[in-house]
Parts: C-alpha cells; sequence; structure tokens
C-alpha cells in the first residue's frame, strides 16, 4: 500500500512546496523558505546537534547549525538543512538552507547561521533540523534554541 495515498492531499501539496522551495536554496540567489510547522510524514529521522539549547549568542555573530539526518527505510536521503526562526512580529524567518545530494543512509552537515544585528536582546530563535527522502518525503526535527543577546562595548544585555 503506498502511505501517500493516507495523507491528505493538502499535506502532500505542502510538502511538495517545502521541497520545491528549499531545492530552490542551491543557487546563489535563492529565495528563503517561508517557516513552516513541524510535520512529519515520512520515515526519516533528523536532529540538530548544535547549538546547545538555550545558548546565549551576541548578535552579529555566527552560530555552527549541526543537523543530523537518517533514512530509516533504507530509500536514500536526499537532502537536509535547517530553518531558523523567531517570533518578532512580522520578521518571523532570520535565515534557512538546504542542500541535496546523491541517495545516502545517512549524513552530518554544518551550515552557518549568522544571528542579525538588528535583533533585539534575548529573543529566542528555533533552530529546526530539515530531512529530505524521495518525492515529497520529509521530516521536520524538533526546536533547538538560543537567545540572541546584544552587545554594545563588551557589555552584553
Amino acid at each position: 500500500m503506498n502511505a501517500s495515498r493516507l495523507l491528505p492531499d493538502s499535506t502532500r501539496v505542502a510538502a511538495a512546496l517545502i521541497l520545491v522551495v528549499l531545492a530552490a536554496g542551491c543557487f546563489d540567489s535563492r529565495p528563503r523558505p517561508t517557516p513552516i510547522e513541524p510535520v512529519v510524514i515520512a520515515n526519516l529521522s533528523v536532529q540538530v546537534l548544535a547549538p546547545r539549547a538555550g545558548q546565549a549568542v551576541p548578535t552579529g555573530t555566527d552560530v555552527i547549525v549541526r543537523v543530523s539526518g537518517r533514512d530509516l527505510d533504507r530509500t536514500g536521503l536526499l537532502g537536509i538543512g535547517f530553518m531558523a526562526r523567531s517570533f518578532l512580529p512580522g520578521r518571523p524567518l532570520v535565515d534557512s538552507v538546504a542542500i541535496r545530494f546523491a541517495a545516502r543512509a545517512d549524513t552530518i552537515h554544518e551550515f552557518t547561521l549568522r544571528i542579525p544585528t538588528s535583533m533585539a536582546s534575548n529573543t529566542q530563535v528555533d533552530v529546526y533540523g530539515l530531512a529530505f527522502g524521495l518525492g515529497t518525503q520529509t521530516a521536520v526535527s524538533s526546536p533547538s534554541y538560543l537567545i540572541a543577546v546584544r552587545c554594545v562595548n563588551g557589555i552584553c544585555r
């Protein structure tokens, strides 16, 4: 039985749109995906290994985001990425990126996330891992989070 037939059409369409938008991330002038809600529609596993949950990060600095993905059905993991978002009014997406590669069982990849200098101090940024399998198969991890803090003249608040 095809598992995708058990999913509502709207879920399959949403997953396909997410893949198309994130696949565009392979080009230099890529549009950024919009924030999504965690939905698992495949037997893929993904988790954010870094940053550590609750880590305080000064605005304007780079954070290494380490994402681990695994294909649990042995059909092939075809991509991995991350999405970072805050809950600031009108500006929820901080950054996102995805890469595609030849099918493999699992992978760990590091990405760089720059915390914007314009971000308000004590802003929580949620970081989600993304994994892509065959067709519209996707997985979104539970979030890891960090706290952006503004530093002026060496004093962070």
